[in-house]
């Protein structure tokens, strides 16, 4: 998630509202959020084309 945080220059509480609207594909393990590195790259062209 961290890394996610640093390249969409978001922060992580908006990081995990984007993933419960399922805006970015993402799972929960160990108490932690993982990002698989396409989907955050996806995620970054959808959202930049929304602004």
């Amino acid at each position: 998630m961290a890394e996610a945080v640093k390249l969409l220059y978001l922060d992580s509480s908006t990081i995990r509202y984007h993933i419960i609207r399922k805006r970015i594909r993402a799972f929960k393990a160990a108490g932690k959020w993982w990002l698989n590195s396409a989907d955050v790259e996806t995620f970054k062209k959808w959202n930049s084309n929304q602004r």
